[in-house]
C-alpha cells in the first residue's frame, strides 16, 4: 500500500436534460498488466437534478508494479444489465530507488 491520498471524482449530467435519469456507477482499479485491484459501485440519481458528481477519497493505493495504472469508470443504466465503459483516468506510478530519491532531493 502506497499512502498516496487522492481523490477521483466524476460529473454525471443527463443526457437529455428534460427526461429524469438513474443508474450505477462502477470505479474499477486496474494494474498496468490488466489485473482488477479494485472496484466500487454506487448510485446515481438524476431524477432531481440534471447533474450528479461523486467523490471516491482513497487514503493509500495497493501497488505492485510500476507503470499506468488506469480508474475504468463505468455507467449501468436503469433497467439495463450491460455496462458502459464512460471514462479512463490514468495514473502513473514510478518507482525510484531510494538511493536516486536521496540524490534527487539533495540537488534541489
Amino acid at each position: 500500500m502506497v499512502p498516496i491520498p487522492l481523490d477521483v471524482v466524476t460529473l454525471w449530467v443527463r443526457a437529455n436534460t428534460d427526461i429524469p435519469s438513474r443508474g450505477y456507477t462502477r470505479l474499477i482499479f486496474l494494474s498496468p498488466s490488466g489485473t482488477v485491484i479494485g472496484s466500487l459501485e454506487s448510485e446515481v440519481d438524476l431524477s432531481e437534478y440534471e447533474r450528479y458528481r461523486t467523490r471516491t477519497h482513497f487514503q493509500g493505493l495497493p501497488v505492485t508494479e510500476p507503470g499506468r495504472y488506469t480508474f475504468r469508470v463505468e455507467l449501468q443504466n436503469e433497467g439495463e444489465s450491460e455496462w458502459h465503459q464512460v471514462a479512463l483516468i490514468p495514473l502513473r506510478i514510478i518507482f525510484m530507488p531510494p538511493e536516486a530519491e536521496q540524490a534527487e532531493s539533495e540537488t534541489e
